[in-house]
Formats: structure tokens, sequence, C-alpha cells
């Protein structure tokens, strides 16, 4: 049996916008596509992501007139005027895939008993409500690993595994460094996500946008628990620090090496701690410009 699908290795689009033909070949960790506005970051990332995940929705896609992906696997997946060629013999990958928007939306207001508006309910609140389920399993998952390992080595050497147990506690490290200078700690008194400021508990929906950013970034890469996945993130620096860009990649990577990150953006911080080997311009990956054929 042939090996299960983990990475996207190359796209190629005919007919983006009816004018652009594009080829990107992706590396297996990083990849960071960079160009102006309007320039077709966004569908490119959108017509990825629809392609890694056609095989178990089949459905059409807008943007292109033909669209061909491949992966690590040497799999290939074609899409084309009569539709998706390859599916039937695509076998289910291997990887998680996760797309990441950072627009955020405000969806309803909050009432108070007097039917006055309290808060407002946005699609951030909305991720960190999903992310936290998953986190409650991960969680879970990871409790059922250690009492495998304890019941191995016996009663006398339980306790909390390290290694099974390193990447949540990292996961806590990091937010606890990233949001100390507005003096928020997780509580690791409790099993959901919950903050405090010495004795106030501060729960997610009351975080600043660009701390609810970062916890759903984070959080989605924990939860993939180590295993390979790929992140598509459009545009994740908005509401973001720069020191909080500069740190971005290195934290996903560190929290599972096993993703392969795609973003699109416009911030010259996100590349700025050793990722610069791992831009690639827009313009750069165009093949054939239709317009400049006819001149």
């Amino acid at each position: 049996m042939a090996e299960k699908a983990e990475k996207i290795a190359r796209l190629e689009i005919k007919g983006l916008w009816h004018r652009y033909d594009l080829a990107w070949d992706l590396l297996p960790d990083v990849n960071i596509l960079a160009g102006i506005n309007g320039s077709g970051k966004s569908t490119i990332l959108r017509l990825l992501h629809d392609a890694a995940r056609i095989s178990s929705v089949k459905h059409d896609i807008s943007g292109c007139d033909e669209l061909d992906v491949w992966f690590d696997n040497g799999h290939h997946l074609s899409k084309g005027k009569n539709g998706w060629a390859g599916i039937t013999a695509f076998e289910p990958p291997a990887f998680s895939l996760n797309f990441i928007s950072t627009f955020n939306q405000q969806l309803s207001s909050l009432r108070g008993p007097l039917n006055e508006t309290i808060g407002t309910i946005t699609t951030l609140d909305l991720d960190i409500d999903r992310l936290e389920k998953k986190y409650l399993n991960y969680q879970v998952d990871l409790f059922k690993r250690m009492q495998e390992i304890w019941a191995k080595r016996g009663a006398q050497n339980g306790g909390m595994d390290d290694e099974v147990n390193a990447y949540r506690e990292r996961f806590l490290a990091m937010i606890d460094t990233l949001f100390c200078d507005s003096g928020k700690t997780i509580d690791r008194s409790k099993n959901e996500v919950s903050f405090k400021i010495g004795d106030q508990e501060i729960l997610p929906s009351q975080l600043s946008a660009g701390e609810k950013q970062l916890l759903i970034i984070l959080m989605t890469v924990l939860v993939q628990d180590n295993r390979p996945s790929i992140l598509l993130m459009d545009e994740p620096e908005i509401s973001l620090h720069i020191d909080w860009q500069k740190k971005l990649i290195g934290y996903i990577r560190e929290l599972n090496p096993n993703c392969q990150v795609i973003i699109a953006t416009h911030s010259p911080a996100i590349i700025m701690e050793g990722w610069h080997d791992h831009v690639f311009e827009v313009r750069d990956l165009i093949t054939l410009d239709r317009n400049a054929v006819l001149q």
C-alpha cells in the first residue's frame, strides 16, 4: 500500500481569474506567500485548502480554470472542465487540515437582564469555544497515554510523564510568556482554558482580539498532537504585536514539528527570525500572463 499523503508538494493553477498560470513547489515545513494587495494571495490559499480536502468533499472550485496539486507521496489531483480526476485512487491522507482566517467579525450582542448590551460574540469567540472542546479531548488522550506508561512501569514509577506532557507544558509556558505584559497567566488548576490576573479569573471571551487570535493559532497546533498536519493562515499578523509576529512561526513549529505551515502575509516581521528563505512572491510564481501575451 502506498504511503499516505502528509504534505502538499506542488500546486499548479491555470487561468487564475482567467489570466494567470502559476506553479508553486512547496517546502515541507514553512511556506510564506507574499505579494501586493490584489495579487491573489488569499485566492491561492483558498484553492490550496480546497484541493487538500477534495478527497472527502467533492465540490467545484471557483477562481481558476484548472487546478493541479501533488502531494509528498506522489499522488496527483487535477480539476479541469470535466471536474476532478484522481479522486477515486486517492488514499485518505495522513494529515489534518486547518485554515485560520484571523479577520474578526461581530456575530451578535450579549444582553443583560434589562436587555442592555454587555458584550459581543465574535467569530474569534466561536473559534475558541470549538477549540476548547478539542483541547479537553486532547488532555483526555494525554492522560490515557500516561496511564498506559504508568501501568507498564509499575505503580512505583507513577506520576506525570515528562515526554508525553512536554508539548502541553510548552504551550502553557508560551501563553504565559506572551501574555505576561498584561499580567495574565494560564490557570493550571483548571482543565479548560482560563486565565487569571492575581486572584481574578479572566475568561477567553474577555481577552483582547490579538490575544484571542494568538490563542486560537497555538491551540489549533497543539491539539494536532504532533501528528502530520497542514496549517493555512491568511494574514495572521492582524491584531498581533510585532514581537508576537516574530515568534509566531517558531512557536508553531515548536508545538508541532510535523506541521506544514502555509501563510499569506504582508508583514515583514513574520519572517524576521530565520524564515527569509521560505518566502515566495506571487509574481515569481507566475508562468504565464495572458494579458501580456495579447499585447
